[in-house]
């Protein structure tokens, strides 16, 4: 069975909120919500490098969830909420799975090129003005 079948719509509301406040989105960049998004990274917890991160942070999101309700967070609010699981703070929410959400966000973020961009590249490497092609020598 795939994560995206896991997860009810309001968790993947509540991981999009997340994943924009783990790497939010500046100045024309997009953040995480919009570059890894929650299909790529509940299809990366498919994946053998993160399998084993699969069922922790899954079974975190769905606490987190009981733990807000229905009700939607302010971006503030998300923040000091997460500083607070950070901090261990909240036992009901796991510290060790959110420093894996975070860990495995940033590294798809940064790291990893999705295999939907065209030229495989990731918002990381364009905000660098990176390109994995090799340079013209016309141009």
């Amino acid at each position: 069975m795939s994560s995206e079948r896991s997860l009810s719509r309001a968790q993947r509301e509540l991981l999009k909120t997340v994943l924009d406040r783990l790497i939010p989105a500046d100045d024309g960049a997009p953040g995480a919500c919009v570059a890894v998004g929650v299909d790529g990274l509940l299809s990366a917890l498919d994946r053998p490098r993160y399998l084993a991160d699969r069922t922790p942070v899954l079974d975190w999101l769905i606490a987190l969830d009981g733990v807000i309700g229905a009700r939607p967070l302010t971006a503030q609010e998300t923040d000091e909420l997460l500083s607070r699981i950070e901090a261990g703070q909240l036992p009901q929410l796991s510290a060790d799975a959110f420093r894996r959400l975070v860990t495995i966000t940033a590294e798809l973020f940064y790291g990893s090129p999705s295999d939907s961009a065209p030229d495989r590249t990731t918002p990381a490497w364009d905000m660098l003005g990176y390109s994995p092609r090799p340079a013209s020598r016309h141009g």
